[in-house]
């Protein structure tokens, strides 16, 4: 029966709808360049879209539902005036494209999954950029060998868009060979060989092209050789031409510096620190002079997006994690997290979207580091002890927290020389001798007479395994005129022990009534 139970409670774990899902898999997208790419998105049935988020290396939309079509709101200047929604469906469509648009992407899908709650679906995407092809060049070179044999290399290469090219020679054979990379074709030709016309075709996942060379016996005539004065010639040429070009780049570096930059970003991260089930504030900034279209907070998953709504400030939570935690305090830009979580600590990123002019905007990245940590309790000590020969009591004190033990730092008072605080100080190396008392038990009699009694012992008790166990016993009676009387005993063995209580249990005979203390 407990067999059933269980697979019953599997199929339920498995079939219970999740709070977040991913596919870790990524979709493969192809685009050309200048052309369009569509990273597909599907919304369950039976579920409500609240947005999608996309994201790349950068922030990238945030689309919403807007009665029948959607509404897109770019966040970040790469893709400004780039994206849309093709009808009918959810996907999103970026066009005309660049190379730079190539690499991961990322949707998250929020739906409501019921009136208070909502679920986030990750999608992953790989998108690739290719150009679609121009004729491929081809250049040759021959060596002729003793043989007469006229030994070709024909290399066919792309100028431009090399990325994932492939290469294919026409015609093969004894007398025409291709290298690995296919890239080279090596022709062996004697004088008596007719004419052959080479074709190399140049193909990417999107395009192909080809260009041809009519190959015959390109060794013919004397060998040609340079006068020395045309290699010094040469070589002042290409020494200036270095000198200009460097200059050039120079020129164009220092330009490029003082020109304003359409994209910022502060590379040091801002730390941050909050604790747990209490509040943190992530800070942010305007440039004055600049209107704020948008702020696109991230992290490991969407955070949320900010936008300008009249004199306050609209937050749309782009996932299920920070869904009712989260808001822009009065007259700031700044992000507040409110109450933390533990899972919330780690890196975020805020892409703030400015609009420069009436055509343009810029984006300024700003990190940070938020650490969460949680209010002390009291911490815990536990020890150990071990007695050594010369009478000394070895005792390690051990302090730590049960909890939020994140960051936490240790520190003993008082120390000296009997006592030694580890490197990490959460342990506390002591050194005592018998002689060093300073654990007393006072016990008082509640009868008529008053009398005390008290056992005083040495720290060194602690040392439960010691092969020598000091006491000293002190009576003081109340009546007038009688001296206090005391014991030390030493007991060595257990069984020494044993009658120590037997001793304290026969006092009363001879002192009066005492307690019961053993």
């Amino acid at each position: 029966m407990t067999k059933y139970h269980l697979w019953f409670l599997l199929f339920c774990l498995l079939t219970e709808p999740r709070a977040s899902r991913e596919n870790y898999a990524p979709v493969m997208v192809t685009g050309i360049l200048e052309e369009s790419a569509i990273l597909p998105a599907e919304i369950p049935s039976g579920h409500k879209l609240e947005n999608i988020n996309w994201a790349s290396r950068t922030p990238v939309a945030l689309v919403q539902p807007e009665g029948q079509s959607f509404k897109v709101i770019t966040t970040h200047q790469n893709y400004r005036g780039r994206l849309n929604v093709p009808p009918n469906t959810y996907n999103l469509k970026i066009s005309p494209l660049k190379m730079e648009d190539a690499g991961f992407y990322r949707a998250d899908i929020n739906l409501q999954n019921s009136a208070t709650s909502t679920i986030t679906i990750t999608k992953n995407y790989t998108l690739h950029v290719y150009r679609r092809l121009a004729p491929p060049k081809i250049t040759w070179n021959t060596v002729a060998s003793e043989n007469n044999i006229c030994n070709i290399t024909l290399m066919c290469f792309m100028e431009e868009g090399r990325e994932a090219v492939k290469y294919q020679w026409t015609p093969l054979g004894e007398q025409a060979v291709e290298s690995n990379g296919k890239s080279r074709l090596f022709i062996f030709q004697r004088p008596e060989d007719a004419p052959i016309n080479y074709t190399c075709t140049a193909m990417n996942p999107v395009s192909n092209n080809s260009q041809s060379k009519l190959v015959q016996y390109l060794c013919a005539g004397a060998l040609v050789t340079f006068d020395p004065r045309w290699y010094t010639l040469l070589s002042v040429l290409e020494m200036v031409i270095v000198i200009i070009l460097t200059g050039m780049g120079f020129y164009l570096w220092h330009k490029k510096k003082q020109e304003p930059r359409a994209s910022r970003e502060n590379y040091a991260p801002v730390m941050v620190t909050g604790i747990l089930e209490e509040s943190a504030i992530l800070p942010a900034e305007i440039p004055s002079g600049h209107k704020l279209e948008n702020i696109n907070w991230a992290s490991r998953t969407p955070v949320a997006l900010v936008q300008p709504e009249g004199q306050s400030f609209k937050v749309i939570t782009t996932h299920q994690n920070y869904r009712g935690r989260l808001n822009v305090p009065p007259n700031t830009y700044n992000l507040k997290i409110s109450p933390l979580k533990m899972e919330d600590a780690g890196f975020y990123r805020a892409d703030i979207n400015l609009q420069n002019s009436a055509t343009s905007t810029i984006t300024i990245t700003k990190n940070y580091t938020l650490h969460v940590y949680r209010r002390l309790a009291p911490p815990k000590i536990t020890w150990n002890t071990v007695a050594s020969e010369n009478n000394t009591c070895n005792i390690t004190l051990t302090c730590f927290m049960e909890e939020g033990r994140e960051a936490v730092k240790y520190q003993w008072t008082p120390l000296g020389e009997q006592a030694v605080e580890s490197n990490g100080k959460s342990r506390l190396f002591i050194f005592q001798r018998p002689e060093r008392c300073s654990h007393k038990l006072h016990l008082h009699s509640h009868e008529p007479c008053q009398q005390q009694f008290s056992i005083q012992t040495c720290s060194i008790s602690l040392c439960r395994n010691a092969n020598v166990f000091q006491v000293t016993l002190v009576y003081t009676g109340a009546s007038p005129g009688i001296s206090p009387v005391s014991w030390d005993i030493v007991l060595s063995t257990t069984q020494e022990k044993k009658r120590l209580k037997i001793l304290i249990h026969l006092l009363p005979n001879f002192l009066g009534p005492l307690p019961m203390i053993l």
